[in-house]
Formats: C-alpha cells, structure tokens, sequence
C-alpha cells in the first residue's frame, strides 16, 4: 500500500487557464503566498484548503462567477481585505488561520461590503463578528 501523498511548494494562479471553472488544490503541503487578484473570469469553485499558505488575503478582484472559495487550515496571518464580492459567492470559508484580527473593507460602500462579508462567513468559517479573528473548525 502507498502511503500519502502531498504535493509541496508554491503555486501561481496568476496563470490559469482563462476557461478553467474548478480548482481544488486542498489536502496538500502548498507554502507561500497567493495571489487572488488573477484569477481566471469563469472561475466558479477554489478550494486550497488544508495547506500551508501564508500572507494577507485579498478577496477584492474575485470573478464575477466565484460561488466559493476555501481557505481554511491554512497559515494565512495577515490582513483579510474585502472588497465588492460577486453576487454569485456564496460560501467563503477562512477558519483556522493565525490571522491578527484584522479584516479590512476596502471599495466605495465598505458597510454594505461589511455586511455581506458577515454574512457569508459567519456560518462558515467561524469569523468572529466583534473582532474578526478567524476561528473554529471548519
């Protein structure tokens, strides 16, 4: 029997295939920062959950097409940046992360920005409303 396999070092999503609708890089040993900025336009699911990603988080140029992004179990430990999410997001998940409870809102209606941001994480990744730290199981 083989035992597990990871796939290590850094990963560039600035580069992807502009058709690619999927990506699931979760389960692995991936390092580094990630750039979320370039993402391709029809990207519908990102899930790089369980990895060793460092950094801030930008979720301010998402594709208008995103419906989830997971980036939970990670070493994420900066500031998570919001901007205007798509209409279409549905779950962002960004749990367990020693982040510094910091979570800043970035665009022309940052309280409607705000708004939404709670809602779509609060039941999923455990992100304290008071003071934005990313916590729990998820």
């Amino acid at each position: 029997a083989f035992g597990k396999i990871f796939f290590t070092g850094s990963v560039d999503l600035t580069h992807l295939p502009p058709l690619l609708g999927n990506l699931s890089l979760k389960k692995n040993q991936f390092s580094g920062t990630v750039n979320l900025k370039k993402l391709p336009k029809h990207l519908k699911l990102l899930s790089l959950e369980k990895n060793q990603f460092t950094g801030d988080i930008w979720l301010t140029d998402l594709p208008d097409e995103m419906v989830s992004i997971t980036l939970n179990n990670n070493s994420f430990h900066g500031t998570i940046f919001v901007g205007d999410l798509p209409k279409s997001l549905e779950k962002v998940k960004i749990g367990n992360n020693p982040c510094e409870k910091r979570v800043s809102f970035v665009g022309n209606d940052t309280e409607r920005i705000e708004e939404e941001f709670i809602t779509l994480v609060s039941y999923t990744s455990g992100l304290n409303e008071k003071t934005g730290c990313c916590s729990g199981n998820n």
